[in-house]
């Protein structure tokens, strides 16, 4: 998939625009070869670089064991929608939620991955406080692995609209 359409209608900084390419077109990759779930499988086993298959010790990753210093970009991957799992993407977007206030003004372009999507949940629980951040010139990519799970599509939000 071509990502460039889809950063330039995220607005996501010139700065970034390279690196988030690059991101995307890697994880594309490896989901491509393994499926979804073994990308997520992968993440959890801290291959590669930064902890990741993603190869990259730029950024900052959700899920991680690590703590690193802020990024200018952050991925967070998600599977499946149940509350009490720890890769929900509920809990992932309440992780995604405290990064993005712990590191104000040094992150600035997110990458979500997801399996799941609920329109109704995410606009009751997740919208507006990322609408805020989207304010502060934080920008979002929402991707979502679909059918068969080897396959990535974007997920179009407006937060330049209100609710």
């Amino acid at each position: 998939m071509n990502w460039k359409p889809i950063l330039d209608q995220s607005e996501v900084d010139a700065d970034s625009k390279p690196a988030m390419a690059d991101i995307m077109e890697t994880i594309e990759g490896v989901v491509r070869e393994g499926g979804y779930a073994g990308f997520v499988d992968s993440l959890r086993a801290g291959e590669g670089r930064a902890g990741s298959p993603i190869g990259r010790s730029d950024i900052n990753l959700i899920p991680s064991s690590r703590k690193a210093a802020c990024a200018r970009i952050l991925v967070a991957v998600s599977k499946g929608a149940g509350k009490k799992a720890a890769l929900s993407f509920p809990k992932i977007m309440q992780r995604v939620k405290t990064h993005l206030t712990d590191c104000t003004g040094i992150t600035r372009a997110v990458v979500i991955l997801c399996d799941t999507w609920d329109s109704e949940s995410f606009m009751d629980d997740h919208f507006d406080e990322l609408q805020a951040h989207h304010r502060k010139g934080v920008r979002f990519v929402f991707v979502m692995a679909g059918a068969p799970a080897r396959v990535l599509a974007p997920v179009s939000v407006d937060f330049t609209r209100p609710r």
